[in-house]
C-alpha cells in the first residue's frame, strides 16, 4: 500500500500510516489545509480505478476517493482553500475545482512540451511548468503567457508564494529563486 507520514504535533513526531484502498498506487502530492482537511493526488501505474484525488477530514485517519480518473493520472495538485483546487494531469490537461473536488472543469490543455508543475497562489493566479518555461495565467488557468525560458532544462517543480517569492527546479538539479514575480 502506498504510504506516507503525518505530524500531529507541529513535526515533533511522525506517524507512518497507510491507504489499503489504494494498493498499487504511488502518492504524488499531498496538500494539507488544516490540522483536520487534506488532498492527496493519487497515481497509479496500472490500470486502476483508485487512482485520483483523496480526502480526509479527519487528520488522515481515513481517505474517501473525492474525484476518481478515468484515464489520466495526475502529476501535481494545488489547493487554494477547501473550495478551490487544481490538478495538473500527464496528458497536459489543467482542471479546476471551485466546490471542493465534486465537479471539475476543464481549464487548458497544453501542447508541445510536457507540463510538470503547477502553482496557484489564489483562483486567478498560477503558474505551468512547461518544458523549459514558466507561463504565468492571472485568468484562473483559461490563458497563459511565457513569464521565463530556461535554455537546456526543462522545469519540473515550482511553488509560488503570496509575497512575490518563488522557487522552480530544473530536472538537472538546478533551483532558480524569484523575489519579484
Amino acid at each position: 500500500y502506498p504510504g506516507y507520514i503525518r505530524t500531529i504535533d507541529g513535526g515533533n513526531s511522525w506517524i507512518c500510516d497507510s491507504i489499503p484502498e489504494i494498493p498499487n498506487g504511488l502518492i504524488s502530492q499531498v496538500f494539507a489545509i488544516d490540522a483536520d482537511t487534506a488532498y492527496m493526488a493519487v497515481y497509479v501505474l496500472t490500470s486502476s480505478n483508485s487512482k485520483g484525488i483523496y480526502k480526509t477530514t479527519d487528520g488522515g485517519n481515513t481517505w474517501t476517493n473525492q474525484y476518481n480518473l478515468n484515464s489520466d493520472n495526475i502529476y501535481d495538485l494545488n489547493v487554494i482553500d477547501t473550495s478551490n483546487l487544481f490538478y495538473l494531469t500527464t496528458t497536459n490537461r489543467l482542471y479546476r475545482s471551485a466546490d471542493g473536488g465534486n465537479r471539475w472543469n476543464l481549464q487548458a490543455v497544453f501542447f508541445g512540451a510536457t507540463a510538470q508543475a503547477i502553482s496557484f497562489i489564489s483562483v486567478t493566479e498560477g503558474w505551468v511548468c512547461i518544458g523549459n518555461t514558466i507561463q504565468h495565467s492571472v485568468d484562473g488557468g483559461i490563458s497563459w503567457n511565457n513569464q521565463y525560458t530556461n535554455l537546456g532544462n526543462n522545469f519540473m517543480a515550482i511553488k509560488m508564494a503570496n509575497n512575490g517569492n518563488g522557487i522552480a527546479a530544473t530536472e538537472m538539479g538546478s533551483i532558480l529563486t524569484t523575489n519579484d514575480y
